[in-house]
């Protein structure tokens, strides 16, 4: 009977595409046994036929054909294309097997990795190398393509449950396309999107055909020189007390070489969705933020300092309405000074670090700007088992930049830490302390937060880690007006984790109980105890994902007692060979209080999908279509107050993906 090839047994390589014709196989076996020949001394016990041993070849995916010198023993075939197993898509000849690539090859060398099993047993593992070429013009010619669509038909829906679309329809046509030729490239990056219902859409959506992202990219790589330009949807990196992870639309250019590194961009200050009317590159301080970097490394890169300056506004209600922002305009401008040091091998890194700021959060009140600065700096290392870092920061009241969200202000203070690894002994120690107010003001209490932790961890048995970790934190607050509320308390949690592994299931068990001391007339201690257990299970075509978690708090003085129990489950799996599939995703959620006004409230929402996917082979690539039926269920319960709602929604899904390249 037929014998379909499979990899040989050993560390298993990462799985390609699953395609081939196993009956081929059984004529090649007995094409060569008929012919009765052996090979002769010395032959390879597999030839490269094409393309040619060390050639260059131009094509996107280009056909590769292979013949054995000798029988092979059926399932001993292991066929690598650039470390990626292709066995499965590999088509038998008479004479060996042929094989193209169902994705684009990128420009450059390739390696092919043959091995066999002949049927006496002895084994024989070849390695041919190739290059190819998308097109004689150019190196690099592709584009990758992935279109998506989804379209919702509304079955049946609550009488009182308003603004759910009855059809929707969305799409989306996701882009990468690249152009090289010798140290040139030019790349392009998109996702154009389409989105239609009978109901409206909330901003910063809109209905219709929009390109919702798109970057291109300019790259020249030199021997001693690189230069980057980007235009579109770009992201800007410079520090963590300056501008980082910025996602805006406008313009970024790089140049490096010798060492030496200059960096320049230019972006609107206000989140962007679609195409917009500019690009984002200007020059205008109102609602543009603009920069530039300029850094050196020295000693093979174990020394680098940087310097920066950033300059910019951004104009009232750009906020995409995602939260509510000052009535005036913002401006501010940023000069940073930076340098990092690594001169012992990782036993011991310093960094340092000096912002200053100039910046208005309302230009249309009376105040002007303000003058502020940042600093930090920081020393950290490894010797041999042990670990440590010590580091002190200060950040300003009146410090901020445009564009820095998550800034933390008004903030001094210190933090050191240590490890060691003792085999399947690991710890951890840290101890923090800083303090707010940092410029003494007496309209403002200086709170004082201090935090030390231990965390001990054990992997003795490897299917069975388990974990401890004591935390103390402290918080004291001095000074101020005499009508501000008193603070000082200390809390103190002491927590356990375990997890346990074996084959396709996995548990985790975390407990945790803490302790707050109020130290203030008031008195107003309190406790929580919670445990979360989690399983998991994954096996072929099914997974399951359920875990309950508890959660207990204690307001002695009040006698106040809340319990929260919350109950998740997640469930995938497929069937009939992946023609049929589904999930269920839930959430459980109840509330009790207890008390002088005792109360509970529960809540469910669920998910839940089964869908059928068809083989779609009359088109190009491997396209995914698929119908399934989608149902939304909700429902919140006051138990005390005898109210609720319920929300019962069911659709008919339709969906496809198809990816294609050219």
């Amino acid at each position: 009977m037929p014998v379909r090839p499979s990899p040989r047994p050993g560390p298993e390589p990462r799985k390609g595409p699953c395609a081939g014709a196993a009956w081929g196989w059984t004529l090649l076996l007995a094409a060569l046994l008929l012919a009765g020949g052996r090979p002769a001394l010395g032959a390879p016990p597999v030839r490269l036929v094409r393309p040619a041993e060390g050639a260059l070849v131009t094509a996107k995916r280009p056909l590769i054909e292979c013949e054995f010198a000798a029988p092979v023993q059926p399932g001993g075939l292991l066929v690598l294309l650039d470390g990626v197993d292709v066995t499965g898509a590999v088509e038998a000849t008479p004479a060996g097997f042929r094989y193209r690539p169902v994705e684009i090859l990128p420009p450059g060398p390739h390696q092919l990795e043959v091995a066999v099993t002949e049927p006496g047993g002895a084994e024989a593992r070849t390695a041919f190398t190739f290059s190819t070429r998308h097109s004689r013009l150019l190196r690099e010619a592709a584009s990758q393509n992935v279109l998506s669509a989804v379209s919702e038909v509304r079955l049946a829906k609550p009488a009182d449950v308003s603004g759910v679309p009855a059809a929707k329809v969305e799409a989306e046509l996701a882009d990468e396309t690249r152009l090289g030729e010798d140290a040139w490239s030019l790349d392009f990056h998109s996702r154009l999107r389409y989105l239609d219902q009978d109901a409206p859409v909330a901003p910063p959506l809109e209905k219709g055909l929009r390109l919702a992202t798109y970057l291109l990219g300019l790259t020249r790589e030199g021997e001693r020189l690189r230069l980057r330009a980007e235009l579109g949807d770009v992201r800007i990196e410079l520090t963590p007390a300056t501008i980082q992870g910025l996602a805006r639309r406008g313009g970024r250019m790089e140049l490096a070489g010798g060492g030496l590194r200059l960096e320049a961009f230019s972006v609107d200050s206000a989140p962007a969705y679609g195409p917009g009317s500019e690009v984002g590159v200007g020059t205008g301080a109102k609602d543009h933020l603009a920069g530039a970097r300029a850094g050196f490394d020295a000693l093979d890169g174990r020394f680098r300092a940087q310097a920066l300056y950033a300059e910019g506004g951004e104009e009232a209600g750009t906020t995409l309405g995602l939260w509510a922002g000052p009535a005036g305009d913002k401006r501010g401008r940023v000069l940073g000074l930076a340098a990092a040091a690594d001169l012992f091998g990782r036993r011991l890194t310093t960094e340092a670090e000096l912002d200053l700021s100039r910046f208005d959060p309302d230009t249309s009140d009376e105040f002007d700007a303000a003058n502020d600065k940042a600093w930090k700096v920081r020393a950290a290392g490894f010797a041999g088992r042990y670990s440590y870092e010590a580091a002190y920061e200060y950040t300003g009241p009146a410090y901020d930049v445009i564009g820095n969200q998550g800034l933390q202000k008004d903030r001094e203070g210190f933090r050191l830490a240590g490890g060691a690894a003792f085999g399947v002994h690991a710890l951890n120690l840290s101890f923090s302390r800083f303090h707010d107010n940092v410029d003494g003001s007496d309209l403002f209490a200086r709170t004082t937060t201090t935090q030390a932790a231990l965390d001990y961890g054990f992997s003795g048995i490897p299917s069975l880690p388990a974990g401890l970790n004591l935390q103390v934190v402290a918080l004291d607050a001095d000074g101020g007006p005499a009508t501000a509320p008193p603070l000082r308390n200390e809390t103190t949690t002491a927590a356990a984790r375990l997890n346990w592994m074996k084959g396709a299931w996995n548990a985790g068990l975390q407990a945790a109980y803490s302790v707050q001391d109020d130290r203030t007339p008031q008195g107003n201690d309190s406790t929580t105890a919670a445990g979360t257990l989690t399983l998991s299970y994954t096996a072929g075509n099914l997974s399951l994902t359920p875990s309950i978690s508890f959660n207990r708090a204690r307001l002695p003085a009040l006698h106040l007692r809340t319990d929260t129990t919350t109950v998740t489950t997640a469930l995938r799996g497929t069937w009939l060979g992946g023609r049929l599939s589904g999930d269920l995703a839930g959430t459980y959620s109840r509330m009790r209080t207890a008390g002088d006004a005792p109360s509970e409230q529960d809540n469910i929402q669920a998910d839940a999908r089964l869908a059928w996917n068809f083989e779609a082979k009359a088109l190009p690539g491997p396209a995914r279509p698929a119908a399934g039926l989608l149902l939304r269920y909700g429902r919140n319960r006051d138990r005390t107050q005898g109210t609720g709602n319920e929300d019962l929604r069911l659709f008919l899904v339709l969906s496809a993906a198809l990816p294609f390249a050219f």
